[in-house]
């Protein structure tokens, strides 16, 4: 992939807008443990109906 770093993760989570912020911080420290750097984590986006009860958090890692 043009323009991506070397060990490059990207994560997308979709969960229960109540749920997600755990989720991602869960994901966070699973990513830190296996070695990687978490470069960006953004806020959770809410998801268009039919599924507006859920959101969206992106995740990017590199190894350490």
């Amino acid at each position: 992939m043009a323009g991506s770093r070397a060990g490059l993760v990207k994560v997308r989570l979709i969960a229960g807008q109540s749920k997600i912020e755990t989720i991602a911080d869960q994901m966070v420290d699973v990513l830190e443990s296996a070695g990687y750097e978490v470069i960006e984590l953004t806020s959770p986006y809410p998801c268009r109906p039919p599924e507006d009860d859920k959101s969206r958090i992106y995740i990017s890692a590199v190894p350490k």
